[in-house]
């Protein structure tokens, strides 16, 4: 367990080793703006869930772009772009690369999450293959990263099980408040 924590730190340590506070609150202030924008097209006004809503998903995004784009140095690829670059390193027997491939599924979970509440699966697949394909696309322009299908394979792994995951829990939820209208009916007709 304690090999499990310390590649996490390691990895996310050379991840935000080269990120500055002023890239960090400037990606805070476009994502913020971008969304608050987006929702006030769709919907004219703002309801509490609405504000609550934004606020996690420009936290959320803020960090996952601190995380696979801000946070990385650029750097002069020596070979091109290698689709499934992760895939081929695990075939060739090196385990470390799990923990990768891993750590793009469980970095996407809560995209999944947040981006059911609002919207359909439909929309949510969209929205979660848009935002790895984005993220990508500005690793591969950018220099800070390589353009890996497996990656957005991953990603959208993460994503559909963060959308999963929600979906379970408002089933549950709602069972429970089933459950508990109905109890609390047989407990009133028991009284009178």
């Amino acid at each position: 367990m304690s090999y499990i924590v310390n590649h996490i730190h390691a990895k996310l340590y050379y991840y935000l080793q080269y990120l500055t506070i002023g890239e960090c609150v400037s990606c805070f202030i476009i994502v913020l703006f971008a969304l608050v924008v987006f929702y006030l097209v769709r919907h004219q006004t703002a309801t509490k869930r609405a504000v609550i809503s934004i606020l996690l998903k420009t936290i959320y995004l803020t960090l996952l772009f601190a995380i696979t784009i801000l946070g990385r140095r650029q750097f002069q690829a020596s070979f091109p772009n290698q689709f499934f670059a992760s895939f081929d390193v695990l075939l060739s027997g090196n385990g470390d690369i799990v923990f990768d491939i891993l750590f793009n599924i469980v970095l996407f979970v809560p995209a999944g999450i947040l981006f059911a509440i609002d919207n359909s699966f439909k929309k949510t697949n969209l929205i979660i293959f848009l935002l790895t394909l984005f993220i990508e696309t500005v690793q591969a322009v950018t220099r800070r990263g390589l353009f890996e299908l497996s990656d957005i394979l991953a990603n959208y792994i993460g994503g559909m099980c963060g959308y999963i995951l929600y979906s379970f829990m408002r089933h549950c939820i709602r069972r429970g408040r089933k459950h508990n209208t109905q109890y609390i009916e047989r407990v009133e007709r028991t009284k009178q």
